[in-house]
């Protein structure tokens, strides 16, 4: 019988080709750690995924890499420009960062986003009166009280309603992300149609109101997506990866019905994707800023330690060309790893917040011969000093993300994580 150790460390190889040498994936986070006008990937980029390119992943993804440098999640993110393809010290910056990665032989994907209208005021280039853009003027709605109605107001507003024109161009800064990842020498991209961002937005029913190609049923929702991948195709090679962050547990708040999900996954696998990253959540219902859910799961999924298990299981069911299922989100023991393998909900296990925490996570607990399985779990953290936070406006509820991007900050200039490390 195969322990938990060896289904972990099976390696799992992509449609595309690319070999995955173990079952672990170090999921996205938002470091924040790109400054300056240009926003490319720089020394402390290179810091930390060296690091974790020594961790012993299966392969690495990289956090939130915008594509418009006009819209920006967080005013730390690294941004693509499309005069960097151009630009020899962009490029330069790029393969720097690639080869940290990948210096020890893991493979790294790039995470291609664009926030729509989730981009926050003052992060990124465009003045004072331009708009978020998204696929129609439906603005965000968050819940909570006053306070957060007005904040809400005053950092996204009301977004501008894209035009064909417009998706062209958004279309084409997405593709060219991906060349640049491709020169660079990055193993693929990953596209970020999860959390409410830009694609997901295109998605969801609720939001896109649109009457033209890309709205009005499921098919055309697919459209901006399948375009992006079709084109990147086009402009990179069969054997670059492409990979789609999906929602899933959430995807009932943006409208979408539990049968169009499945669509998007078998259209998704149809279109030639390697993989699906299920994770969920959005920035009107943060589940992915959560630690737990409220939400009541079945015995089974709780021992498992995912969120988001009884979709991907649902999704692997749509796959029939090859593509591959990732669950990221709550695996913090090796036996629950190596159960959602075997148990059919997943082929690869993306984790995030523990690479803060033990950067070489993999290496030293999960696939660690000498340790136990009852000694294989990292175990969550509570925050200290964090109460008053919790309670601000929007910021509140991304309490645990900012605590685990200072570790990341940590982990960047050279110190350990500090596990007692206080918000303020």
């Amino acid at each position: 019988m195969s322990t938990a150790i060896d289904i972990l460390s099976t390696p799992v190889t992509l449609p595309c080709g690319l070999v995955v040498p173990n079952r672990i994936v170090k999921g996205p986070m938002a470091e924040n750690l790109s400054s300056g006008t240009s926003h490319h990937p720089n020394d402390l980029l290179n810091t930390v995924y060296r690091i974790w390119g020594e961790g012993q992943y299966g392969m690495l993804v990289t956090g939130n890499v915008q594509v418009d440098p006009r819209f920006l999640g967080g005013p730390g993110d690294v941004t693509f420009s499309p005069s960097d393809l151009k630009n020899p010290v962009a490029l330069s910056a790029w393969k720097i960062w690639a080869h940290a990665s990948q210096d020890s032989g893991t493979p790294t994907i790039v995470q291609l986003c664009h926030p729509g209208r989730q981009s926050p005021f003052g992060a990124g280039t465009s003045g004072f009166f331009t708009k978020n853009l998204a696929p129609s003027a439906v603005g965000l709605d968050m819940k909570g009280g006053f306070l957060t109605k007005v904040a809400q107001a005053l950092l996204f507003g009301t977004p501008k309603e894209m035009t064909l024109k417009d998706i062209d161009e958004v279309v084409e800064m997405f593709v060219n992300g991906a060349r640049m990842s491709y020169l660079a020498g990055f193993k693929g991209v990953q596209l970020h149609a999860a959390h409410g961002y830009l694609i997901t937005q295109f998605l969801s029913p609720k939001i896109n109101r649109r009457t033209d190609a890309y709205g009005g049923t499921p098919e055309n929702r697919l459209r901006f997506i399948l375009r992006i991948i079709e084109e990147t195709r086009r402009a990179t090679s069969p054997e670059f990866c492409i990979g789609v962050k999906l929602n899933s547990s959430d995807y009932q708040s943006m409208g979408i019905t539990d049968e169009e999900v499945l669509g998007q996954v078998a259209a998704l696998d149809e279109a030639g994707v390697d993989f699906i990253d299920i994770s969920g959540g959005t920035y009107e219902d943060p589940r992915m800023a959560q630690e737990s859910s409220d939400k009541p799961v079945r015995e089974s999924t709780k021992l498992r330690e995912s969120f988001f298990q009884e979709f991907s299981e649902k999704a692997r069911k749509a796959v029939k060309n090859g593509c591959v299922i990732m669950v990221t989100g709550g695996f913090r023991s090796r036996v629950g790893m190596a159960a959602a393998v075997t148990d059919g909900a997943c082929e690869l296990v993306g984790i995030a917040r523990p690479a803060c925490l033990i950067p070489d996570v993999p290496k030293s607990v999960w696939l660690n011969k000498d340790l136990p399985d009852e000694e294989a779990v990292v175990k969550a953290v509570k925050i200290k000093g964090g109460k008053w936070v919790s309670k601000l406006p929007i910021v509140g509820v991304g309490m645990q993300s900012l605590w685990h991007g200072m570790q990341i900050g940590r982990i960047a200039v050279g110190k350990k994580p500090d596990l007692d490390l206080k918000m303020f």
